[in-house]
């Protein structure tokens, strides 16, 4: 016969002492505006995307072995490996200076959060890397009278506020959606 027993030690451990004291602390110290538990919205929830990546399980599993010896999650040791791999493709050399440039060095230099920013920079420095969406919409955006000011030198500068604002509007004109307006 089998027996389930419970035994409590008579007294609390010093770790039952320091868990009890660690969570009556937390309860107290729980910052405003917040409900517990509830994470706090840093930069790194704004900055991280979640994506579906196919491996081979092969594959997959040398990466959960590596994770493992660097005592990371399976997800981080990727975003580490594609932070590295970013690092070494060389996507042009540099008009200016004839320099390599990788892709962790060009989103260096193009990174906006909004893509009408991105997509502006992307144009004026490198537009050999545009794809065929972005490739749409600056066709799109060089269309749209209303989006571009004349200088006093009769130049014309894209307003990009104007672009931001309307954005949703360019996409859908570039995809084909919404051709009046």
């Amino acid at each position: 016969m089998n027996t389930l027993v419970n035994f409590r030690p008579a007294q609390p451990s010093k770790t039952d002492q320091f868990s009890a004291g660690a969570n009556t602390m937390a309860q107290k110290k729980q910052p405003s505006g917040r409900k517990p538990g509830q994470r706090a919205a840093g930069p790194k929830a704004l900055r991280s995307q979640i994506i579906t990546v196919r491996l081979e399980p092969q594959l997959r599993f040398a990466a959960e072995l590596a994770a493992a010896k660097t005592r990371n999650t399976l997800s981080t040791f990727m975003e580490m490996a594609v932070e590295r791999a970013v690092s070494e493709v060389v996507l042009v050399e540099d008009a200016n200076d004839g320099q390599p440039r990788t892709a962790a060095d060009i989103s260096v230099a193009v990174w906006e959060p909004h893509p009408a920013d991105r997509l502006v920079r992307m144009q004026h420095r490198y537009p050999v890397l545009l794809t065929l969406t972005e490739k749409r919409l600056w066709r799109v955006i060089t269309e749209q009278a209303d989006l571009w000011e004349e200088t006093n030198d009769h130049a014309l500068i894209l307003d990009t506020a104007r672009l931001k604002s309307r954005w949703d509007h360019v996409c859908a004109i570039a995809d084909g959606r919404n051709e009046t307006e």
